[in-house]
């Protein structure tokens, strides 16, 4: 049973458990990263270790903090994010990156709804995680993912264009905390 589960997820392919859409999604993703690792370096960051000697995360030796929106990592960012299958399938997009934030912002469709008609809070709950990690992400390994996150919803989200900042509040050399609202 467990085989057959398997090749049902994807996993008994000959493409290493992937599907080729995904697989070439993940290596489209790997170079925008490269790039963004690059255009790092040349703003001054010393090298970005991306295959960690030790089991710390990999992390960058300085740290530079552009104004929000001046960043050039902005289009970069952006690229990466319509590379993510499921941030294309909510339309998510970036308006601003850099200096420690960034802001995520969605169109409401009546596919995102709950049954009272209000935006869905498992939508909401994405924003409230993807947007800390691109403003982590120049802060650290931009490989990152979310250790956790606490949501506290104290009304229903209205509005055509819900709308998720973020900032770091504390980049330590394992952990980045951020804020969103």
């Amino acid at each position: 049973m467990h085989r057959e589960q398997g090749a049902e997820l994807g996993r008994g392919d000959p493409g290493g458990g992937q599907t080729a859409p995904v697989r070439d999604r993940a290596q489209s993703v790997r170079g925008l990263l490269q790039e963004e690792e690059q255009a790092l370096v040349g703003l001054g960051h010393g090298p970005i270790l991306t295959e960690a000697a030790d089991p710390r995360p990999p992390h960058f030796t300085s740290e530079v903090r552009l104004p929000v929106n001046e960043a050039p990592g902005l289009p970069l960012a952006r690229k990466i994010l319509a590379a993510q299958p499921f941030s294309a399938l909510l339309g998510a997009r970036l308006t601003a990156f850099g200096g420690g934030e960034a802001i995520l912002e969605l169109d409401i469709r009546d596919d995102l709804l709950q049954q009272y008609g209000y935006v869905h809070g498992g939508v909401l709950g994405y924003a409230a995680d993807k947007a800390p990690t691109f403003a982590a992400g120049p802060m650290v390994d931009a490989r990152l993912v979310t250790a956790g996150f606490t949501i506290d919803h104290l009304g229903p989200a209205e509005g055509d264009v819900p709308r998720a900042h973020a900032r770091v509040v504390r980049a330590g050399r394992t952990r980045v905390v951020c804020h969103a609202t």
